[in-house]
């Protein structure tokens, strides 16, 4: 622990409110630059997140997993399929309502998605363990493959998913306006990528000598909740 928090690079967090206050004189308006600095946060932190369980697979297994992707979406369709069943929850002017909504909508897809995980790892990874191209090139058929089976299930189509009623709207502060829902996912988020958490989860991982189908199940577990909210997001607009 002592040697993960010394190890620790205060850098980059460093560079996130540097290049935000060097936008600010570009922006103009202190509202305008408020409202889209919490916008682009939530956006950034989202996208790390999953593309920090890419990392995961490849820092713990040294596998490209160039499939990743799709479970994610698949996750994120899943979501979609539960919450639409349990609009009396969404509907509800409750956040308590709201987020027993959410819950098993999470836990479904992160269920869903870490089977099929261990089954690709299985079926498709370990065969190539050690060859990186070989795992690039069928990582990204299985990707193809996953995303026509999406397409089959889902259609090609968008669905409408609107949010939930008590993360509708914006808190206002002064003359900026924070839509509620982005503020949450900064909060989320960061809490997620704290570096207190990031050391705690390093030894863990290490100690326990996760075996490669874990490993492949959690790193897609991580991410699938997160990415249904970009989906989601995008999809209410």
């Amino acid at each position: 622990m002592t040697l993960l928090k010394a190890d620790f690079d205060w850098k980059p967090l460093a560079l996130v409110p540097a290049l935000a206050l060097i936008a600010l004189p570009a922006v103009g308006s202190g509202s305008t630059w408020i409202t889209l600095t919490v916008a682009g946060l939530a956006m950034g932190m989202i996208i790390f997140i999953i593309a920090s369980g890419l990392t995961l697979v490849f820092g713990l297994m040294d596998v490209l997993n160039f499939g990743h992707g799709v479970f994610i979406a698949l996750g994120a369709f899943v979501a979609t399929t539960v919450l639409a069943s349990m609009t009396s929850y969404t509907q509800a002017d409750s956040l308590w309502l709201n987020l027993m909504a959410l819950l098993p909508a999470m836990l479904v897809a992160m269920a869903v998605a870490g089977a099929l995980g261990w089954v690709f790892e299985r079926l498709i990874i370990r065969p190539v363990y050690g060859m990186h191209l070989k795992q690039i090139l069928i990582t990204m058929g299985g990707m193809i493959i996953g995303e026509e089976l999406i397409k089959v299930i889902w259609g090609p189509g968008q669905i409408a998913l609107p949010l939930p009623e008590t993360l509708r709207g914006s808190f206002i502060f002064g003359d900026a306006a924070v839509e509620k829902y982005r503020l949450l996912a900064v909060l989320v988020c960061g809490r997620s990528t704290a570096p207190r958490s990031a050391c705690w989860c390093a030894p863990v991982c290490r100690t326990a000598r996760w075996s490669s189908r874990s490993a492949t199940a959690s790193a897609n577990c991580s991410s699938v909740c997160l990415w249904w909210a970009v989906r989601s997001r995008a999809w209410a607009v």
